[in-house]
């Protein structure tokens, strides 16, 4: 959900013009996880100038947070600014959207201030001649002046670390080393399971022996045993009776400890459970489609890719959709750029550049020079990316992974 502090189509009321000055809007959120992904600013009539500097300050510290660029397209109304790399708010924390005005700059302003969209909180103005100071000082009221902010969710969830086939190796031998977290032994088996294994084995060997010397017994028996002899005879039926008794024992035994293996439920702890109640076997399953991608075994579009996030963009684009791969149609460029045509397509050269992006953070820029291009990073997942087109072209950005 998008949150401003100038609401709906409200716009500033009054306005005046002025010598040089500052204007500052201070506000706040109320939850965590939002981020500013823009700002905005309101030309009041033609022919006023545009603000010299805008910027998000954190008032408590004094500091520039986000400097940003004020294209101007001379046109009255609102003037939108995108970030091209959001910067997340604290809960709580005073920040303030600033500007610097040239002399002759129509200032406009709202009293009583509006309302802004949750969860967005304003806390008034601040402004005074010159350009702003750090930390902000000046004059103070409850009017809203003409600067807005564009407040959005900032993107969930954290990408794991991407895992090949020596970390699988590396984290199993590191598994069965550790003991101590009472899961299993260093052959692997179930920690729960060992004593249970040792005392059947132990159970096995001496009934085996019992049975050897049970059976030399009987022997003997059978062969001192004679029709007047019902002493005998009634010795030779007991053994009998001890030896039916001890074979059921021993399976019962044996099927406790068997039955232990996969342990009571899915709650961890056995050799087909991890610790934290995950299946060993589909662990398994995923790292080895990861391994199948970094080796090239599957190919972008085939079976076990889906689209999850698509969005037309003109020029540039802070994409925030985690992705195996990027898919970028170039769809509408500038007549002056040159393209021509190339066995991987018509071939647009260095018509942009793209990164991975990270939060507010980008990596390591590469260039756009085809209609038609897939954007990747060997087969890792990446969190997002970032896309910036020369000026007037338009293109369509998806987001694919890999399940």
């Amino acid at each position: 959900m998008v949150s401003r502090l100038w609401t709906g189509s409200t716009t500033p009321g009054s306005q005046i013009t002025e010598a040089a000055t500052y204007h500052c809007g201070k506000f706040h959120v109320t939850t965590a996880g939002q981020a500013v992904t823009g700002v905005r600013w309101y030309r009041a009539s033609t022919g006023s100038p545009a603000p010299s500097r805008l910027a998000i300050v954190d008032v408590a510290a004094g500091a520039v947070l986000v400097e940003v660029p004020v294209p101007d397209n001379l046109a009255v109304g609102w003037q939108q600014i995108a970030i091209n790399a959001p910067y997340g708010l604290t809960s709580g924390r005073n920040y303030a959207i600033c500007a610097n005005e040239p002399t002759n700059f129509r200032v406009s302003w709202t009293s009583p201030a509006p309302t802004p969209d949750s969860p967005l909180v304003y806390e008034g103005q601040v402004w005074n001649g010159g350009t702003f100071p750090l930390p902000i000082t000046g004059q103070t009221n409850s009017d809203l002046p003409f600067l807005d902010v564009i407040v959005e969710a900032a993107p969930g969830g954290t990408v794991g670390p991407t895992i090949d086939r020596a970390d699988v190796d590396n984290a199993l031998a590191a598994w069965l080393i550790n003991t101590g977290d009472n899961t299993h032994q260093s052959d692997g088996l179930p920690w729960q399971t060992k004593a249970d294994t040792a005392v059947i084995r132990a159970t096995v060997g001496g009934t085996a022996g019992q049975l050897d010397a049970t059976k030399a017994v009987s022997d003997t028996i059978h062969d001192l045993l004679t029709a007047t002899n019902k002493n005998l005879g009634t010795l030779w039926d007991l053994a009998g009776h001890l030896t039916e008794l001890e074979l059921p024992a021993y399976k019962a035994l044996f099927g406790s400890g068997a039955a232990r293996l996969t342990g009571p439920n899915s709650a961890g702890g056995s050799a087909f459970y991890t610790a934290d109640g995950n299946l060993v076997s589909q662990l398994v399953a995923e790292t080895w489609q990861r391994v199948r991608v970094l080796r090239g075994d599957i190919g972008f579009g085939t079976d076990g890719w889906t689209m999850t996030a698509e969005e037309d963009f003109e020029d540039a684009i802070a994409f925030v959709h985690p992705a195996d791969a990027y898919s970028l149609h170039i769809t509408s460029y500038q007549p002056t750029q040159p393209a021509n045509s190339s066995p991987a397509g018509l071939w647009l050269p260095r018509i942009g550049w793209w990164c991975i992006l990270t939060g507010s953070f980008g990596a390591q820029r590469s260039f756009v020079d085809f209609e038609r291009q897939l954007l990747s990073d060997q087969g890792h997942r990446m969190p997002g990316c970032a896309i910036q087109l020369k000026p007037g072209t338009l293109a369509t950005v998806q987001a694919w992974v890999l399940a």
